[in-house]
């Protein structure tokens, strides 16, 4: 996605008053005030998120498929309804309501296309209570034990040697995907909630870092990709923006108490 060109102080204006002062000010401060290059930067930021989207939209589908065929292979191809295989209660209430969402005839193939990528993170995790109540100790389902051990390679190998790496990577690519939904900035790195360093400092992924992981998880589940995705660089040229380069050296600068990586 190419986006039109800010040619002069009129366009500027017109993109400033489709944009909430709050939402539109976190550009200004990038730029010393200047609104010229705060609706450049925005337009950037927003040519970015449908740059980065492309990328989502074949890594968010390869992820699901392979997810499901490797718990299918051991459990069937309705495991996240049978009795073999312990999910924890949020889990299969998600598996629930994609399911009630669908009218006609339902498949597997189509109840796993309903399921959003949250969840197939949180397959990922630790795993939650499975005894009905959220705040039960006791009915724990093991997502180390009962879903990966022995399988984990058969998902992730060459990127993620273990399951706390693999929820690791596909948790920021998460964090990444849900902002580009949001239609939420990018230039300025991706926020990791509930996540902090040694000192206490609140990590934050650089731009490029976070595409990086993109990138990788996408070519890991779509092999066949690799000259594609060579041409789809359009999301690192944007980052190589100087008003890129800028914003996020302004907010670098600005965020004294934040661990990058």
């Amino acid at each position: 996605m190419v986006l039109g060109q800010i040619r002069n102080s009129g366009d500027a204006t017109a993109i400033q008053q489709t944009i909430p002062n709050p939402r539109f000010q976190r550009y200004t401060s990038a730029t010393g005030g200047a609104v010229l290059p705060a609706a450049r930067l925005y337009v950037l930021d927003a040519e970015l998120r449908g740059a980065l989207l492309e990328l989502i939209h074949f890594t968010e589908i390869g992820l699901r498929e392979k997810l499901h065929r490797t718990l299918s292979h051991q459990y069937g191809p309705w495991w996240f309804r049978g009795k073999t295989v312990t999910l924890d209660d949020r889990t299969r209430q998600q598996f629930r309501e994609a399911s009630a969402r669908l009218s006609g005839t339902l498949t597997p193939e189509r109840v796993i296309a309903e399921v959003s990528f949250g969840a197939w993170g949180d397959l990922l995790e630790v795993g939650g209570t499975s005894d009905g109540s959220y705040d039960s100790l006791a009915g724990r389902a093991d997502y180390e034990a009962d879903l990966w051990d022995g399988r984990l390679d058969a998902v992730f190998k060459g990127i993620a040697s273990t399951r706390q790496s693999a929820a690791s990577l596909v948790r920021r690519v998460r964090r990444l995907r849900n902002r580009v939904a949001h239609h939420e900035s990018i230039v300025y790195g991706v926020h990791q909630p509930g996540e902090k360093d040694s000192r206490g400092h609140t990590k934050r992924q650089e731009p490029l870092a976070a595409l990086a992981d993109l990138r990788s998880l996408m070519l890991h589940f779509c092999p066949g990709a690799t000259t594609w995705l060579q041409t789809c660089d359009h999301a690192a040229e944007l980052l190589q923006d100087s008003l890129a380069v800028d914003a996020l050296a302004h907010t670098r600068q600005s965020r004294k108490k934040t661990a990058w990586f």
